[in-house]
């Protein structure tokens, strides 16, 4: 889209059908043969925050750059126990609503629940031993994550309405994700971010209200309008507390601002090739960017000496006449 292009309930950006292709981490190598990019919804609020993480993931993923020449080892998409956790309790909150879980790309037509296809959406023994790493014992995980879905499916906005999990959306060459929850009348979308952190001020970060867009974006692609309103649910690991954020009305013309926004961002990113300034902040941990200690050495000057005071210094009374 470009800056005229409106974004209504019945338009959608360019581009038809679908493909499954997905970024994938880069070669530690040599450069591999030239292939392209599609950014990921998940991935999406990271680079538009910082332009040099956009930029390195993609120069890795179309091989013109190696992790190695960055003096990087690729560890591949290894997960960690907090993931493990969001992974798990994301499919328990999911079952418990009964919401149907989608596996073709493009599919968002709620036909009901199928436990089958919940069953197979289950997350692996050894992901949910990981994720029992951060409690006491298998128990105490157990009731986390049972404490997280009531929780989350206290606060969900759309009382009463059939939900669906995981639905993936594509606009080929430029943009893939999958949605944790969605109404099956597309009133409402919910992205779940387990954390050990309550929001600032109650407020969604930068990054995440991107991702949102992004969701949204996909849903407009498919169906030919947006969902209505858009939410993050922060909950604590433990389950000791929620916070839905303030909903992203895709119906207002803020909403389809943002909309128009991130198209705009995609399409001018598409063959960006150049490399731009690190952008430092709270995103580069909260983000989890492999590139942060890279930018931090290349951008922030070395350590220098610290000299600590070993005898005591007479105060004076006149500032002017120094210590």
């Amino acid at each position: 889209m470009n800056d005229q292009t409106t974004v209504s309930t019945a338009t959608t950006p360019p581009g038809t059908g679908c493909s499954n292709t997905a970024p994938a981490s880069g070669p530690t190598g040599s450069p591999a043969p030239p292939r392209s990019y599609t950014e990921r919804s998940s991935a999406i609020g990271g680079h538009i925050v910082c332009g040099q993480r956009n930029f390195l993931d993609r120069a890795i993923f179309e091989g013109r750059l190696t992790l190695a020449q960055l003096g990087l080892v690729d560890a591949g998409r290894q997960d960690t126990p907090p993931t493990a956790l969001g992974t798990w309790a994301h499919w328990y909150t999911q079952c418990s609503l009964r919401a149907q879980f989608k596996s073709v790309t493009g599919d968002f037509t709620f036909t009901g629940f199928d436990e089958a296809a919940a069953k197979a959406a289950a997350p692996p023994a050894e992901s949910i031993r990981l994720a029992e790493q951060l409690f006491s014992s298998p128990a105490a995980a157990q009731q986390a994550v049972h404490n997280i879905a009531g929780l989350v499916i206290q606060r969900l906005p759309g009382k009463g309405h059939e939900w669906m999990a995981e639905c993936a959306g594509e606009i080929p060459g430029i943009l893939t994700g999958h949605i944790d929850l969605l109404t099956s009348d597309l009133e409402h979308l919910v992205d779940i971010k387990t954390t050990g952190q309550m929001p600032e001020n109650g407020k969604m970060k930068p990054e995440h209200l991107w991702q949102l867009v992004a969701y949204a974006l996909l849903v407009l692609h498919h169906t030919g309008k947006p969902p209505h309103y858009a939410h993050i649910l922060y909950v604590d690991r433990h389950g000791d507390w929620v916070c839905r954020s303030k909903a992203l009305d895709f119906y207002d013309v803020s909403g389809q601002a943002l909309l128009r926004e991130l198209y705009h961002w995609l399409e001018v990113t598409k063959n960006n090739a150049y490399a731009p300034t690190p952008v430092f902040g709270p995103h580069c941990d909260g983000a989890w960017c492999p590139y942060r200690q890279i930018c931090r050495d290349a951008s922030v000057p070395g350590a220098a000496a610290v000299v600590r005071r070993h005898e005591p210094v007479a105060v004076s009374s006149n500032p002017f006449t120094g210590p």
